[in-house]
């Protein structure tokens, strides 16, 4: 059930990105390094040469290292477009020609709680969203920060949209947990 804190939202199967995963300690340098390899990519950085539109939301998945001092693994990903007129079905994408940018395909569907928050996000508001969300879903009993080992930031919005910006934070669902979708 959906909460003054957070949304439990289902995810299906099969959803395809073009990803990249960069290592480092700072959260805001290592998306944007990310991000340019991936808009490279869909200026025509591919085999095709082709352009690929810009879609929302740009996802990252962070994987905290296992220290104050350790390097994080953080992994950006662009959703593939959705062919135009056929509603859920994603485009074939082309092949990159940079080695640190691959195609994903998220193999199972999944249960995200999601929060949502305005502004711009950077690595202080998004480690305050990530932490009020996990305390909401220890309080609900459904499971604890040591039982997660990543979470994702997903945001919507381009750079230089100065209003109404709109990001989450995402915990997936513990294995085996059994969610409804929510409402529409």
């Amino acid at each position: 059930a959906t909460t003054e804190v957070y949304e439990p939202r289902a995810s299906p199967a099969g959803l395809i990105w073009t990803s990249t995963t960069v290592t480092g300690l700072e959260y805001d340098k290592a998306v944007s390094k990310g991000f340019m390899r991936l808009f490279h990519y869909i200026s025509g950085g591919n085999v095709d040469k082709a352009k690929v539109p810009m879609t929302a939301p740009v996802r990252v998945r962070v994987m905290p290292g296992a220290g104050p001092f350790c390097e994080s693994n953080f992994t950006i990903s662009f959703f593939v477009p959705f062919v135009p007129g056929q509603p859920g079905v994603q485009i074939d994408p082309p092949a990159p020609t940079d080695p640190e940018v691959f195609t994903e395909t998220d193999p199972s569907a999944f249960t995200a709680y999601v929060r949502s928050f305005s502004g711009y996000a950077n690595e202080a508001t998004l480690i305050s969203n990530a932490a009020t969300l996990v305390s909401a879903l220890e309080a609900d009993g459904k499971g604890s920060a040591k039982d997660r080992d990543h979470f994702f930031f997903a945001g919507y919005d381009a750079p230089f949209s100065p209003l109404h910006r709109h990001n989450e934070v995402w915990y997936t669902h513990a294995e085996g947990e059994v969610v409804a979708p929510a409402a529409a």
